[in-house]
């Protein structure tokens, strides 16, 4: 009997200090390739409204998307409860000077005939300087009319004026608290 009580209680230990150990855990991106290491041609991002050429391939480098325009991401599942959308931005080198802003949208507005959509969007403006900024919110998903739901980044003109990094989805109200390192220290891409 009393290696019994030894042994619930050591059970209910390693219970509670794993569940304590992965409180503190980070929060999983559900976005793949959100720090846009693989390059063009992915299947995970593109560009919207049929661009497929090779000019476009000059807005992933190193890493980085130079928002030139609209890049959206493939379509995952997503079922009702609380999400945060994040995107780690900052101006591009020669506009400074002018205002920029970045919008995140998730939609499941995935077929131009749907008569129906859910979208949770906001716009963000991108201070100067040359460190990079956390921009992103949380939001309730609720009663889509559909479970697929795809991510769009866009930006007002200038076209260019806008460096992103580090996308993320996440369940839950956290936003991540620093840029995402890289996948891989090399550079990697379909050129």
């Amino acid at each position: 009997m009393k290696k019994l009580i030894v042994g619930l209680l050591l059970c209910c230990l390693t219970m509670v200090s794993t569940a304590f150990g992965q409180a503190g855990a980070p929060v999983r991106n559900l976005l793949w390739d959100g720090g846009f290491e693989l390059g063009y041609g992915n299947n995970f991002w593109g560009t919207t409204y049929g661009n497929q050429g090779p000019v476009k391939r000059s807005m992933w480098s190193d890493g980085v998307l130079t928002l030139n325009q609209t890049v959206a991401s493939r379509v995952y599942v997503l079922e009702e409860g609380t999400y945060s959308l994040c995107a780690w931005v900052k101006r591009a080198p020669g506009f400074e000077g002018e205002e920029s802003k970045v919008s995140l949208l998730l939609s499941n507005f995935n077929y131009y005939r749907a008569t129906q959509k859910n979208e949770y969007s906001r716009s963000f403006a991108v201070p100067a300087g040359a460190g990079w900024q956390r921009v992103g919110w949380s939001f309730e998903v609720q009663g889509p009319v559909s479970y697929y739901f795809h991510v769009r980044i866009s930006t007002g003109s200038p076209a260019g004026s806008v460096l992103v990094d580090g996308m993320s989805l996440t369940r839950g109200p956290v936003l991540p608290e620093q840029l995402p390192a890289a996948a891989a220290s090399v550079e990697a891409g379909f050129w």
